[in-house]
Formats: C-alpha cells, sequence, structure tokens
C-alpha cells in the first residue's frame, strides 16, 4: 500500500536509554523531520495515478456540490473555477466545508481525495527537504529564514502540486511538484528574507546576474584580461544600450545590498555599535573640540576657586545643571542650613547671587568668556 511505513532511508529512529526523555533526541527539529519523512516510502506510478484520480474526482464533486447549493456553498466558491481548484490549499477545507450537503457517495469520494492529498504529501516530503537544501546555503547569509521555514513553504508549494496534478498527461509526480515546491520557496526567500521586500522579477534578474557574474569572472581569469562592468552589463541586457544597460546592472548591484542594523555589536569585545561609528555631518568637528577644551578649563579654574559646600552644590545642580537643574524651592531642602532647618527660596537666591559675583570677578574666567 501507498501508506504502509517502512524503515527509514536517512537513519534509524534512536532507541531511548534508561530514564532519557524522548524530548531529549527530538529538540532537534531538523533531524525529527528527516527522521519523520524518511519512514515514507516513495510512490510507485500506479499509486500516483490512482491518487491523482482520487483528488481530481474530489475537485469534481466539489464543484457540483457548490452549483447544487450556490448560497450555501458562497464562502468556497471563489476558491473554485471552471478549471478546477483556483486557490493553493483549499481542497481540504472545502470537503470539511461540504461534507454535510454530500450523499453517501459524494462523501465517499470527497474522503477519499482528502486522504489522497495527505498521502501525497508524507511520501513527497523528502523532496521538499532536497529542494531547501538547495536554498539554504544563500538563506544562512542573512540570517532572515530558517531550514524549517523553507521545509514549510515548499510543503505548501507539494500541497499546490497535488491538488493540480493530472494523470492523465502521463508524467511522474516527483517531476511536476519538483517545480511547485521550488517556485514555494522562491517567493517566499523573496517576500521574507529581505528587510525590504523586492519584486519577483528583480529576485530573478539577481540571479541571472550572479550566474553570468560568475561565468564572465571565470572567462577573464582564463584569457587573462581585466574585468569590464560595461562588458557584463551588455551581456546581462543584450538589447538594451551600452548606457541603460549599465545603469540597470547598476541598480541590481545596488539590489544585492545587505541590511544591517545598527545597533550590531562590533568590536574586539563587542562593546560598540555601527551607530557609534558614524560621524554626524551636521557637527563641526573643531567647534565640538574646542567647545569640550573650553568645559575642561572652566572646570580647572572653578576647582581652584575657594568656594563653600553650599556653593559648590549650588553651583553643579543650578547653574551648571542644564536641563536638569533644580529649582530654588528643591535646593532649599538639599542644601545644608543652620540647625538642620531647610532654607527659603529667598535665601537660595540670596546665596546664588553671591555666587554670580564671585564668578563675575574671577580674571581666569573674564579671558576666558573674552576668548569666545
Amino acid at each position: 500500500e501507498g501508506d504502509q511505513k517502512c524503515q527509514p532511508e536517512f537513519g534509524t529512529m534512536p532507541k531511548l536509554k534508561p530514564n532519557q526523555k524522548a524530548s531529549s533526541w527530538n529538540e532537534d527539529g531538523v533531524r525529527a523531520m528527516i527522521l519523520g519523512a524518511a519512514r515514507y516510502p516513495l510512490l510507485t506510478r500506479e499509486q500516483e495515478i490512482s491518487l491523482g484520480r482520487q483528488v481530481q474526482a474530489a475537485i469534481a464533486v466539489v464543484m457540483e456540490l457548490i452549483a447544487a447549493h450556490p448560497s450555501d456553498l458562497r464562502a468556497i466558491s471563489g476558491d473554485f473555477d471552471a478549471k478546477g481548484i483556483k486557490t493553493s490549499g483549499r481542497l481540504k477545507p472545502s470537503v470539511r466545508v461540504c461534507l454535510p450537503f454530500a450523499e453517501e457517495r459524494q462523501s465517499k469520494v470527497l474522503r477519499a481525495g482528502e486522504r489522497a492529498i495527505d498521502k501525497f504529501v508524507s511520501h513527497n516530503l523528502r523532496l521538499v527537504m532536497n529542494v531547501a537544501k538547495n536554498y539554504r546555503s544563500k538563506i544562512d547569509q542573512s540570517n532572515s529564514m530558517a531550514y524549517e521555514d523553507l521545509c514549510q513553504e515548499g510543503a505548501a508549494g507539494l500541497v499546490r502540486a497535488a491538488e493540480k496534478f493530472d494523470p492523465s498527461k502521463g508524467y511522474k509526480f516527483s517531476t511536476y511538484c519538483y517545480w511547485w515546491i521550488r517556485q514555494a520557496i522562491t517567493r517566499a526567500i523573496a517576500n521574507d528574507a529581505s528587510a525590504i521586500r523586492l519584486p519577483i522579477h528583480v529576485h530573478e534578474n539577481i540571479s541571472k546576474l550572479r550566474k553570468l557574474e560568475a561565468q564572465y569572472i571565470q572567462e577573464c581569469r582564463a584569457e587573462r584580461r581585466p574585468f569590464s562592468r560595461q562588458e557584463l552589463a551588455c551581456r546581462l541586457c543584450p538589447k538594451a544600450s551600452p548606457a541603460e544597460a549599465l545603469k540597470k546592472f547598476s541598480l541590481l548591484k545596488q539590489s544585492q545590498l545587505k541590511i544591517a542594523s545598527l545597533d550590531i555589536p562590533i568590536g574586539k569585545d563587542f562593546d560598540t555599535t555601527i551607530l557609534e561609528l558614524i560621524p554626524d555631518e551636521d557637527v563641526d568637528v573643531m567647534e565640538f573640540a574646542q567647545a569640550d577644551f573650553l568645559a575642561d578649563q572652566v572646570r580647572e579654574v572653578l576647582g581652584e576657586m575657594t568656594l563653600s559646600d553650599r556653593e559648590r552644590l549650588l553651583l553643579s545642580a543650578r547653574l551648571l545643571g542644564g536641563s536638569n537643574r533644580m529649582t530654588l524651592s528643591r535646593l532649599g531642602q538639599v542644601l545644608p542650613g543652620a540647625s538642620g532647618h531647610h532654607l527659603s527660596r529667598e535665601r537660595v537666591r540670596q546665596i546664588q547671587h553671591g555666587l554670580i559675583r564671585k564668578l563675575k570677578q574671577n580674571s581666569k574666567l573674564r579671558q576666558l568668556s573674552q576668548g569666545l
């Protein structure tokens, strides 16, 4: 039978050791998926024809029921047209919706078609994983899609192939479903593998450019001649003018650039981010350095001045506090007063005025202010 299980071709199911939980070897999702898919043998030609006919018969019954009950089955009528099923992956949900309206003979056909879809998928999952493996190296560079995600997208393409397979045309199902699996994976990569989604035809042109570029580099090395962007652009667009071909070539090369987060830690100890290394073009470096030097000079002069503890606290919290400077009322609660009492706002203002007079009378600070 088509659904008869056999020994895995990718390895045997591991035996559990004493006191070992089943989840200990099942934590690797890829390994478990390979072992599960390997338990199903490939379908024979006769089995593919039989299952394909069951699926086509189920689709025909669904279309008959939609025509017989248009108002009750309006929800699934848009998934089918005169050529058959139109929306991918909608046969099994449509079967469940149609079962209450089907006769006994029709119910058997619908359930047989549902089981046929499951058999097509379970017996061809190894092909899905084999196709996804070819795209894994491309995805690992961007770290956007995992191998399991690629297999999931390929399985969706396999379901679509099972719904569209016509056994009367004479080709094998594995040959037919390969292109559906590949299309599903490539479209998933185009939609999800990059932070900026590019159209499908752009991805196709990028793939074509990579192949031409690799071939052209080999030719240049073999003939020992220099690499020419113009020549490669003309090979990419032979019908376009040299200027248009070079423009399209430049756009495709820009589309290949990868997007990196500015917050990625870099450096030997990973203590720096890319954002910290990008210069601000709106800031004059000389003015910034001069302001930093002047601030150091002011701090040095203030450190040499004879100030009381209250004046130094008021200087740092009020005059040099910037946007976080304290109010007079708050300073009255912080500054030390006589006998442990708080200072009034007026008393804090008086201390502040006296401190400002001291700063104005300092000769070094006057010289620094004249230098500005």
